[in-house]
């Protein structure tokens, strides 16, 4: 197989207090990575052999989940600035085409619309801070 296609990916803000559905942030036009990169400490000491570096990995920072789309649903731009605007850590969740799953906390870190020009479309983007660990679920097996 070559691979699974992106085409389809998707992003939700899950349910919280009154709200009663996870939130699709529908229309994406481009999905972000989600990626760690671990700090480096240095442990080099007078002992060091040859004198030379050493390094453990410190923590991890997942960096931000970016995200654009066309804009279909007007309620759902209001709904993300007001987010944007509570700074409110939410868990989110990206849903992919084989059925995977990666969830993540954190807060809308940005949020707008998007240069309109008069032959486009009216898009929106923004980011947002993955707090903690992300977690992958991979695909359910089908037997």
């Amino acid at each position: 197989m070559a691979g699974i296609p992106s085409i389809g990916t998707e992003l939700f803000l899950v349910k919280d207090g009154d709200e009663s559905a996870d939130t699709k942030i529908a229309h994406l036009t481009s999905a972000g990575a989600i990626q760690g990169t671990a700090d480096e400490i240095d442990v080099t000491d007078h002992d060091s052999p040859n004198g030379n570096k050493e390094y453990m990995a410190g923590a991890v920072d997942y960096g931000t989940f970016d995200f654009a789309g066309n804009v279909n649903d007007p309620s759902l731009v209001s709904k993300l600035y007001a987010l944007l605007n509570s700074k409110a850590k939410r868990s989110w969740y990206v849903k992919y085409k084989d059925g995977s799953r990666n969830d993540f906390d954190g807060p809308l870190q940005s949020f707008g619309m998007d240069e309109q020009t008069t032959d486009g479309l009216m898009t929106c983007s923004g980011s947002i801070r993955i707090s903690g660990t992300p977690d992958y679920k991979p695909a359910p097996v089908s037997e």
